[in-house]
């Protein structure tokens, strides 16, 4: 009799154990799940951050055009000779850098 009663409390430990393991393990599954949508959107949106962190970086370099044939050039000095028509570096201004927010920043970011 005694045996009985150990092996129906064995049982229903078993029972108990198995049903903790089914909410365990599909709560890891939802939580994997989560991981590998917010993993995947994350990834999505790297090309889009560096594209857009790339555009500020230009839009923060000094820029400078020739004058003979309007060729702009980015850079912290002014170049040597301009690339299209050889121009020297006399023939080239240096261009005000937009202010952020400004209708100047708009046009170049909608001409990107």
């Amino acid at each position: 009799m005694q045996q009985i009663a150990e092996n129906g409390h064995q049982q229903r430990n078993d029972s108990s154990c198995g049903l903790l393991y089914s909410v365990l393990r599909s709560e890891a599954d939802r939580i994997r799940q989560m991981a590998t949508e917010r993993l995947n959107h994350i990834e999505s949106r790297t090309p889009t951050l560096s594209v857009t962190l790339k555009k500020r970086e230009d839009q923060l370099m000094n820029k400078y055009e020739c004058i003979v044939c309007g060729y702009v050039e980015n850079g912290d000095e002014t170049p040597h000779q301009c690339r299209q028509c050889m121009a020297p570096a006399s023939r080239f201004v240096k261009k005000p850098q937009p202010e952020e927010g400004s209708a100047a920043s708009d046009t170049e970011k909608k001409a990107d």
